[in-house]
């Protein structure tokens, strides 16, 4: 409903339409990262459920057709609402790998409140469409839950945030000079997810060498089981003969 209203209001103020960004951190990255992917027949046109339980829906420009979105950026959130609306309204919500497309995704490691999987998955499933380039993925190292201040290479992650954003826009269109000089900066930030474990992360598969070396440490942890199971029981065998 607010998109639907600063649609209508955009020359109002001033609101370049072509050149309109969503950014949430927490609860508002899953609102934005929603607004993303939710499919147009579900999130903005005339669902009949949303409509008779919504009356913010239902009465604010039900006609106008939202602008879409540059881009959005999401700050540690995680992927329940996503569930959610799998559930409800698009089972291939997860599998549709046409709807992923210039997202960025922010994340402390060290978040304790959403853990890294949501992104990592969403992430995977980029690399599954060959968009590589469409997605950007900015771990702030040893970072909390929504790390708005924390540095990565020299910049804190608004400025990561604004270094992404005017990547989309034309230098011809940029008219304040600080922020055409910040755009032909060099930012050698390199916009990738890092996949600490074999298991963190599905749809990445591990190279050989690290799948070799996880067998080797199964082995060895299932040989040391089997040999402490056989002490145990000669253990109890012993104690009950020595009765």
């Amino acid at each position: 409903a607010a998109i639907r209203w600063l649609t209508l209001h955009a020359d109002e103020y001033n609101i370049d339409r072509s050149n309109v960004f969503l950014f949430g951190e927490s609860a508002g990255a899953l609102i934005s990262i929603t607004s993303q992917l939710s499919p147009n027949k579900f999130f903005f046109k005339d669902d009949d459920d949303v409509l008779k339980n919504d009356t913010t829906l239902s009465t604010t420009n039900p006609n106008v057709t939202p602008f879409k979105m540059r881009s959005i950026i999401g700050l540690s959130g995680s992927g329940q609402v996503l569930d959610a609306l799998q559930a409800v309204y698009y089972p291939d919500l997860w599998n549709d790998l046409s709807i992923y497309k210039n997202l960025f995704l922010i994340h402390g490691d060290k978040d304790q409140i959403i853990l890294e999987k949501f992104p990592k998955q969403l992430y995977s499933k980029y690399i599954a469409a060959g968009k590589e380039n469409s997605i950007k993925f900015l771990n702030v190292p040893n970072a909390g839950h929504v790390p708005i201040t924390d540095k990565v290479n020299d910049l804190n992650v608004l400025e990561h945030m604004l270094y992404h954003m005017i990547q989309f826009i034309s230098s011809d269109e940029i008219i304040c000079p600080r922020l055409r000089e910040f755009k032909e900066s060099q930012n050698q930030t390199d916009y990738k997810l890092t996949v600490k474990s074999l298991y963190d992360t599905e749809g990445i598969k591990p190279n050989k060498k690290d799948e070799n070396e996880a067998n080797t440490i199964n082995i060895f942890l299932i040989a040391l089981s089997v040999i402490l199971i056989v002490i145990t029981v000669c253990l109890i065998i012993y104690v009950y003969l020595k009765k």
